[in-house]
């Protein structure tokens, strides 16, 4: 059995050898944070998904009411860690939220 440190070693070891720049990672938080830190140490950026969740009711014939989610990817979001930027308290809430520009080949 392996550590969380020793498993996200592992995966991060698997990206950079199948030649990844970039990964997205998500999954069982508690093992998110080791695997920031073991991609960046194998020189790969982490980027979460972002979505955002889009909720209605729709009324049924028989008079019930069926909730519908569409969850809409609206791009990615790097670790703070990975900014250039300079951050203050009051942008925080907005990087966390701001989808990263699409790169032109």
């Amino acid at each position: 059995m392996w550590d969380i440190d020793g498993r996200a070693f592992y995966i991060a070891r698997v990206a950079y050898k199948l030649g990844y720049k970039k990964a997205m990672i998500g999954g069982p938080p508690y093992l998110m944070s080791a695997l920031e830190k073991a991609l960046c140490q194998y020189g790969i950026e982490p980027l979460y998904a972002f979505s955002i969740r889009e909720s209605k009711e729709v009324r049924k014939e028989d008079g019930s009411v069926e909730k519908i989610a569409v969850f809409r990817h609206k791009g990615f979001v790097r670790p703070q860690h990975w900014s250039n930027e300079a951050m203050d308290q009051d942008s925080i809430r907005w990087y966390m939220w701001k989808p990263i520009p699409e790169e032109k080949e």
